[in-house]
């Protein structure tokens, strides 16, 4: 599908910009192309290790615990020859990022560490390591190791919607004192789930930095609520209020009001790095990227972190993969598939967005999160351009209609 463009420059003038949604090209009205800049190939690894799925919360919109009652079990396998494996896959490709991923990773404290020093050991030595975590049980032991090992903490935080997960942790004295000494090595990263309760971004920001007593924080991807049950349907965010926030998303980018985002400034970069780069029929979501592994404690390469672990979301082991080859990936639905080639490519969004997950059962909700996903990915449209022309996206007409 192709879109005109409209932007208006700082002397008022308007002009066109063509964009087509499957070549993800750029062309202006002579119909020369704006081009992605040269950039280095980063063929690095993320390692996502799934050490079980237990939870000590229970987030009332989890995506997890309502279709997951069995736990992995771990069957004894051999640690080192785990790690040994993973590492040997890999090979000179490298390692970004190893993140613990649980349920809440800490609730494995143990297991985590032994994988912990064993990672550290067998891989390259300025290795990461990363926790996507509640963050209620950074206290005690686990956050002495968390800080001497300098670990970063993604904390899943709601702010105004936490009651939507349970007790707060930033009224927890020990818990704000360990995020303190966490925030002064590195800006942690806090990401909230959006819903009715709880959209404005600076207001969570600067409650989250005042009770840490910081300047600044970073935040993760900040998503609209993901809707597939009834109860996520009662807390999403109503379409007047996704046109309402995808337009104070759009003021806070184009003047820069949080520089700590980093998903969103990864994402208008991701948009002209690629420009010229044809977006495919598969989903943005990563389970099929061949820069991302996620395995569990058993050595099953599963789908992801958030899918049950029954035989089509396992797709084979981790000690069957051959050295800087590429781990097998899920087949998506069919109509899933289809979607994506009759519908999707014809939204200004496609190159982002990741709606409806490939393997939600329940369809129910999916035209709310198509819009939902639109709105929130419409602000890094605006920025994107902003940032190719210096100036303003006023509006878009698919050409043809």
């Amino acid at each position: 599908m192709i879109y005109e463009f409209t932007l208006k420059n700082t002397s008022g003038s308007s002009y066109k910009l063509h964009y087509d949604t499957q070549a993800h090209s750029l062309a202006r009205e002579d119909g020369t192309y704006i081009k992605a800049p040269d950039r280095p190939y980063d063929g690095r690894m993320l390692i996502r290790f799934v050490l079980g799925k237990r939870c000590n919360a229970n987030c009332a919109y989890c995506v997890q615990h309502k279709k997951q009652p069995d736990e992995i079990v771990d069957a004894g396998i051999n640690k080192e020859k785990l790690v040994t494996a993973i590492a040997d896959f890999v090979g000179d490709r490298g390692v970004s990022l190893i993140q613990f991923w649980g349920g809440d990773a800490f609730v494995y404290y143990k297991q985590m560490k032994e994988y912990h020093e064993l990672f550290s050991r067998i891989l390259p030595p300025d290795l990461g390591f990363s926790i996507p975590t509640n963050g209620l049980l950074l206290h005690g032991g686990r956050a002495e190791w968390a800080i001497e090992n300098r670990i970063k903490i993604w904390i899943s935080y709601d702010g105004r919607s936490q009651h939507l997960r349970g007790q707060d942790l930033l009224q927890n004295p020990e818990i704000v004192s360990n995020l303190r000494k966490l925030q002064e090595m590195y800006k942690l990263v806090f990401n909230p789930v959006i819903t009715n309760t709880s959209y404005q971004l600076t207001e969570y920001r600067d409650a989250i930095c005042k009770v840490l007593n910081t300047t600044d924080i970073m935040l993760g991807e900040c998503r609209v609520v993901f809707v597939n049950d009834e109860i996520g349907w009662q807390n999403r965010v109503s379409e007047d209020e996704l046109v309402r926030h995808s337009k104070i998303v759009t003021d806070i980018l184009l003047h820069n009001k949080l520089p700590g985002w980093e998903f969103a400034h990864n994402n208008v970069a991701n948009f002209i790095n690629n420009l010229g780069t044809p977006v495919n029929d598969l989903p943005r979501c990563p389970v099929r990227s061949p820069h991302m592994l996620t395995v569990d404690v058993n050595g099953n390469i599963l789908t992801c972190q958030n899918q049950p672990r029954i035989p089509k979301h396992v797709h084979g082991s981790a000690f069957d993969l051959s050295p800087g080859g590429q781990h097998p990936a899920p087949e998506l639905p069919k109509q899933y598939v289809e979607m994506r080639k009759n519908k999707c490519k014809d939204c200004i969004a496609y190159n982002w967005c990741r709606g409806n997950c490939p393997f939600a059962t329940n369809q129910k909700y999916i035209d709310y999160n198509c819009k939902a996903m639109y709105y929130q990915f419409l602000p890094f449209l605006t920025k994107a351009l902003h940032n190719l022309t210096g100036d303003l996206f006023m509006t878009a007409k698919r050409l043809g209609d």
